[in-house]
């Protein structure tokens, strides 16, 4: 599956529950903690918060978990940089656990909502409905002829024809005047050709 198609997918879930990181020397035997990763300084268990106060544990993070429920390989490239970017881009800091199903994403308890809004935000963004342009179609008014100038000046400089202010704005009178018959007027005149050899246009007023 591709990243864009990750990312389309994610469907983000936030657990009600906080959850905390808490580091002791050697957890206890029955305890069945979400996560546990055990270094040289200490083991590291990611567990409720209502289980490590039932435990006394020192809580060293809140958390709030969020489980993308899309089902993503562990050899996935660029999701977990994808979606932690998103998150950082509005301040809010990402501890990734993967699993061999999901990925699972720690953010601060106080900003758990709006992780959850930021990674519903990145889905959407990559949905192919969301990146069609969105177009107004509607007759021309006075206020577009500035832009309107640009694309006929380009059409002059591309055919090597002159043509001056007043020549715009008799075509964009044309234009907006004779709308059904304007198209053979609405660009300058090929390269080596005169505006006056070309079949004179029906005045306005006509």
């Amino acid at each position: 599956m591709s990243l864009r198609a990750l990312l389309r997918s994610i469907e983000p879930v936030l657990d009600p529950e906080p959850y905390v990181f808490a580091v002791v020397d050697d957890p206890p035997a029955d305890l069945r903690p979400f996560a546990l990763a055990r270094e040289d300084e200490g083991t590291t268990l990611v567990l409720t918060r209502r289980e490590a106060a039932q435990r006394g544990f020192e809580p060293q993070f809140v958390a709030r978990r969020i489980t993308l429920r899309v089902h993503s390989s562990l050899a996935a490239v660029g999701l977990t940089a994808a979606v932690s970017g998103a998150l950082a881009e509005r301040g809010i800091s990402c501890n990734v656990i993967a699993g061999a199903h999901h990925d699972h994403l720690f953010v601060p308890a106080d900003r758990g909502e709006d992780a959850l809004r930021t990674l519903r935000e990145l889905s959407a963004a990559t949905d192919p409905a969301s990146a069609a342009p969105r177009l107004e179609v509607r007759p021309p008014s006075e206020r577009d002829f500035d832009r309107w100038r640009e694309l006929y000046r380009g059409y002059a400089d591309f055919y090597g024809v002159e043509q001056p202010d007043t020549a715009a704005r008799t075509v964009w009178r044309w234009s907006r005047t004779r709308r059904t018959r304007s198209a053979r007027w609405s660009s300058p005149t090929r390269r080596g050709t005169s505006p006056d050899s070309r079949t004179t246009a029906p005045s306005p007023g006509r």
